[in-house]
């Protein structure tokens, strides 16, 4: 299955309407995994997994994605995506993937 990314316009439009923004930015983090970009995939699940308020199905998508990634890559790449989320803000994270 292919699936799109938000557009660094559809990722900037979103930011007001939270359970759209952490959706565009699963579904940006799904992309980059499928085409092997896992650290960068890594990096925005981690963050997400530490929001509070990323609605539950959601929440779901990006943990089973999450964990299914630290399955099959580096502990080294998860753990630095760990570290990158604790440091990381919402606004660090519209930087990154626009």
């Amino acid at each position: 299955m292919t699936t799109s990314y938000p557009t660094p316009v559809e990722a900037q439009a979103a930011r007001h309407n939270r359970p759209a923004l952490y959706q565009a930015l699963y579904r940006w983090a799904l992309w980059h995994a499928q085409q092997g970009l896992t650290q960068e995939a890594a990096d925005v699940l981690a963050f997400l997994l530490r929001c509070d308020d990323v609605p539950a199905d959601c929440h779901s998508a990006v943990a089973d994605l999450f964990e299914e990634l630290e399955t099959r890559i580096c502990p080294r790449v998860i753990c630095d995506a760990k570290d990158f989320a604790a440091r990381a803000t919402l606004e660090d994270i519209l930087e990154y993937v626009t």
